[in-house]
C-alpha cells in the first residue's frame, strides 16, 4: 500500500506533463467541465439487473451543443450489442487540463480511461512514475483478440514499456503527427505557371518563389513559406546521399543512427546545412521576418486563405484542402516529396493513445469500449460523429457532412486525432479522392518502409531532470532563430552551443545513450 501511495504522489510532481494542450491539431478551449452520460437511467433498466459499469473517459477539450444525446445513443448501442459499460464522457478545457489530471490521479479518483500524447509525454514514463496500469493479462486472457489484431506488431511496440503493454494506438490518419518529408504547395497556382515538380533543394527555392510571385500579384500582399522549422527538416534531410537516422522530438538534441550510436544532433554537419538551407530562404524572402513570434493561429490562418507559397513537412495537411476551397474557390493542395525514390523512413506511427489509469478498478471496462468502437462501422460512426440525420450526414462509403448550429460549429464530432481508427474514418465531403488517398495510406502495413531503431524507445529524463529542465528553458529560445534562418549558422552557433552545454547537454546525452543501449539489448534478447 505504501508503495503504491508513493507511486501514486510521485504523479503530483509530473502528471501534468503527461498529457499537455498544444499536441495535435483539432484542439478547442473555453468550455466548461463536465461529464456526459445522459441516458443512464435508461441504459440501467435496459441492463435488467446487472448495471453497467462506467467507462468514464477523460480526455482534453470541449464539449458539443449535442453530446449528451451523442452518448445517450452510444450507451444505448453497448447495450443492444450486449457490451454492459455506460460511457461518461469528461472533457476538460486546456487551460485546466494539466492540473486537473494530476490532481484526479494523485488524489486517488476512479476513472477508467485517459487521453495520452506521447510527443508531450511517452506512456513508460508516465508507468514508472505511477500512473498507468499495464494491460497484459487483459490482452492474455483471449477477449481482447480482435481489438488486438487491428494493430501491428510496430504500432503496438509504441505503446510497450519493458514488456508492460500501456495503451491502446489512436491512429487516426497516415499524416497527422508524421511528416515523411512531404512538401505541399498551392496545386492550382503551379498547375496555372505550367511548373515541373521539383527533384532538387535549388528547384524547390525556384518553385517556391515562382508561386509566391504569381500570388503576390493576385492578392497584393506578401506572401511565405510556412511549417516544417520547428523539427528537424525532414523535406530536405530525405534528399540527403546519408542513411537515414532519427531525430527526438522531446528537446530536438539527440540524432539516433540506424546503427544505435547516439550522438548530438545540434553538433552535426546535417543540422549545419539544414540551417544554412532555411538562411537562403530567408535572403530570398521566403521566411516571414516575424514568423517567430506571430504564433501558430497567424500562421494556420494565411494557410486556410490561401497565403502561402509552400508548406514544409506537413506545413499544409491535406484535410484543410476543403476548408480552404470555401475561402479561395479552386485552390488545390499539391503534395510531392525530394527523392521519391526512397521509402518511407518511419519514425513514430501515432503521437496519441488511450491509456488505463492506476486508480481504476474496473480496466476491462476501456479495452471493453475500444474494442466495439473499433470493430464495426455503424459503432464508430456513432460515438465519431454522432446520430446521423441530427448531427452529420453519411455521404458515400467514407465521406461525410457535419450538420452546424446557428453559431456555423458542429453540433457533435469527436476529435478523430484522440482516438478514431483510421480504416472506418469518414472524410469531409468535398475533400478530393487524391487527397483522401493520401491520408488513408496504411503505413504500418507497408512492409518497403524503413522502421527506426528508436521506434518504441521512450526516455526517461528523470535521472537528469535538472538538466532536462535547464535544456528545455533554453533550447527552443536559442536554436528556433537559428532553424528558421533569422539568425546565421556562423554568428549564432557557437554562442548557442556553449550555453546547452552549460545547461547540460552533454550530460543529457550520455544518459540518453545508456537508456537506448538498453533499449537496443532488450529488443535483441
Amino acid at each position: 500500500m505504501k508503495t503504491k501511495m508513493k507511486r501514486l504522489l510521485a504523479v503530483a510532481l509530473c502528471a501534468a506533463m503527461a498529457v499537455s494542450a498544444g499536441a495535435c491539431s483539432g484542439a478547442d478551449s473555453g468550455s466548461s467541465e463536465k461529464t456526459s452520460s445522459a441516458g443512464s437511467q435508461a441504459v440501467s433498466a435496459a441492463a435488467g439487473s446487472s448495471a453497467p459499469q462506467p467507462m468514464r473517459y477523460v480526455a482534453p477539450g470541449s464539449d458539443w451543443p449535442m453530446q449528451d444525446e451523442v452518448i445517450a445513443k452510444v450507451n444505448e448501442k453497448l447495450q443492444a450489442d450486449g457490451v454492459n459499460i455506460e460511457v461518461k464522457l469528461q472533457r476538460i478545457p486546456w487551460d485546466a487540463w494539466d492540473q486537473k489530471t494530476q490532481l484526479m490521479i494523485s488524489s486517488g479518483e476512479e476513472f477508467e480511461m485517459l487521453h495520452v500524447m506521447q510527443d508531450k509525454k511517452q506512456v513508460g514514463i508516465l508507468y514508472g512514475q505511477g500512473a498507468l496500469a499495464p494491460l497484459n493479462e487483459l490482452f492474455d486472457s483471449g477477449k481482447y483478440d480482435d481489438l488486438k489484431s487491428k494493430f501491428t506488431d510496430n504500432v503496438w511496440k509504441e505503446v510497450t514499456s519493458q514488456g508492460n503493454i500501456l495503451a491502446v494506438p489512436a491512429m487516426s490518419t497516415a499524416n497527422q503527427g508524421k511528416s515523411y518529408g512531404d512538401i505541399s504547395y498551392r496545386k492550382d497556382v503551379a498547375d496555372k505557371l505550367g511548373l515541373k515538380t521539383p527533384t532538387t533543394v535549388d528547384e524547390v527555392i525556384d518553385f517556391a518563389k515562382a508561386i509566391q510571385a504569381e500570388l503576390e500579384k493576385e492578392t497584393g500582399k506578401k506572401i511565405y513559406a510556412w511549417g516544417g522549422t520547428g523539427r528537424p527538416a525532414e523535406w530536405y534531410l530525405r534528399s540527403l546521399d546519408e542513411d537515414y537516422f532519427y531525430v527526438d522530438t522531446a528537446l530536438t538534441l539527440v540524432k539516433v543512427d540506424q546503427d544505435g550510436t547516439v550522438s548530438s544532433w545540434v553538433e552535426s554537419e546535417e543540422f549545419k546545412n539544414s540551417c544554412k538551407l532555411y538562411e537562403r530562404f530567408n535572403k530570398e524572402g521566403l521566411i516571414h521576418p516575424d514568423s517567430l513570434s506571430l504564433g501558430h493561429e497567424y500562421g494556420s490562418n494565411e494557410i486556410l486563405y490561401g497565403r502561402w507559397a509552400i508548406g514544409f513537412d506537413s506545413g499544409m495537411p491535406v484535410e484543410n484542402e476543403q476548408q480552404l476551397q470555401k475561402n479561395v474557390p479552386g485552390a488545390e493542395i499539391g503534395v510531392f516529396q525530394l527523392a521519391p525514390e526512397k521509402n518511407d523512413f518511419i519514425t513514430f506511427y501515432t503521437y496519441n493513445c488511450n491509456a488505463v489509469p492506476v486508480t481504476s478498478k474496473h480496466p476491462e471496462a476501456a479495452l471493453d469500449f475500444l474494442q466495439w468502437l473499433y470493430s464495426d462501422q455503424e459503432n464508430h460512426d456513432l460515438f465519431m460523429y454522432g446520430i446521423e440525420g441530427e448531427t452529420y450526414n453519411a455521404v458515400g462509403d467514407n465521406r461525410k457532412e457535419k450538420i452546424l448550429g446557428e453559431d456555423g460549429k458542429a453540433l457533435y464530432q469527436y476529435d478523430e486525432w484522440q482516438i478514431a481508427y483510421q480504416p472506418l474514418r469518414r472524410f469531409e465531403d468535398g475533400m478530393s479522392d487524391r487527397l483522401i488517398a493520401l491520408d488513408s495510406r496504411r503505413r504500418d502495413l507497408d512492409e518497403e518502409a524503413v522502421v527506426s531503431v528508436a521506434t518504441g524507445f521512450m526516455f526517461d529524463s528523470t535521472p537528469v531532470a535538472d538538466a532536462a529542465a535547464n535544456l528545455s528553458a533554453e533550447a527552443e529560445s536559442l536554436l528556433a532563430p537559428l532553424k528558421c534562418g533569422l539568425v546565421s549558422y556562423d554568428e549564432g552557433f557557437e554562442s548557442a552551443l556553449s550555453t546547452l552545454k552549460a545547461a547540460g547537454l552533454d550530460e543529457y546525452l550520455a544518459e540518453y545513450d545508456k537508456q537506448f543501449q538498453e533499449f537496443l539489448s532488450g529488443q535483441s534478447k
